[in-house]
């Protein structure tokens, strides 16, 4: 009989080691657990750079959202100060229209009240003068009246004897018949003033008008003071 080999745990010769296979497991064991190890230092090398690129995110949204506050702040002035125009603008509207419509309205009818006070007649006065004071605070408030209208952009329309007939700011009341061809279509006298503002014409101004009488009669035809009217006014062009 063979003896027993010494240190080898009692086995048989041939065997395996018992020590052997527990180093195996061992280095198997650790094997597996350096793979793990790997395996997690890979997956915290992932979660590093994904804290990292994250990091950066929300450093570039931190610029971002400083840039829009200042773009906040900026649009806030902007609208404080949009608000303060239009308050000033508001009053701006408001003194002009006071100054320039309410202003000239009212000076120009305090004036004409002014005047027509001093104008009052007494009884001692004679007639003759009586007339003629009614005949200044006419005028007064004539001129006064068309100062006031020159004030809001009315222009008077008032034509000097022998200006051409204007059908678009005139109106013929009536004609002059007239021998004298270089008065045809003219205006023989204003009889009530026209306005205009701007390219606007408010009322046409009333006028006579010299017409020819050869040109006013048709060949065949009589002459009437009635024929030749009728003649001018078909083509005056201007309507009340």
């Amino acid at each position: 009989m063979k003896g027993n080999c010494h240190g080898c745990g009692g086995h048989e010769t041939g065997s395996v080691p018992h020590w052997l296979l527990e180093l195996a497991r061992f280095v198997s064991s650790m094997t597996a657990a350096q793979e793990e190890v790997e395996e997690i230092e890979t997956g915290v090398g992932e979660v590093n750079e994904a804290v990292r690129v994250l990091s950066q995110k929300v450093a570039m949204m931190a610029k971002d959202i400083g840039e829009l506050s200042l773009v906040v702040e900026d649009l806030t002035r902007a609208n404080r100060c949009l608000e303060r125009a239009s308050d000033q603008q508001t009053l701006l509207g408001e003194r002009h229209y006071e100054d320039h419509v309410i202003a000239p309205l009212v000076n120009a009818v305090l004036s004409l009240i002014h005047l027509m006070d001093q104008c009052q007649p007494r009884e001692s006065d004679p007639p003759e003068a009586v007339l003629g004071q009614l005949r200044q605070v006419q005028r007064a408030i004539r001129g006064g009246l068309e100062q006031l209208l020159f004030l809001y952009g009315v222009e008077m329309l008032r034509s000097e004897p022998n200006t051409e007939f204007n059908p678009r700011t005139m109106r013929a009341a009536q004609t002059v018949v007239t021998d004298d061809e270089g008065l045809d279509h003219r205006v023989a006298r204003s009889l009530r003033c026209g306005m205009r503002r701007g390219r606007r014409v408010l009322r046409c101004e009333l006028v006579t008008v010299y017409r020819c009488q050869q040109k006013a009669i048709r060949p065949g035809e009589a002459a009437s003071p009635g024929k030749v009217a009728r003649n001018l006014l078909e083509g005056r062009g201007c309507h009340e």
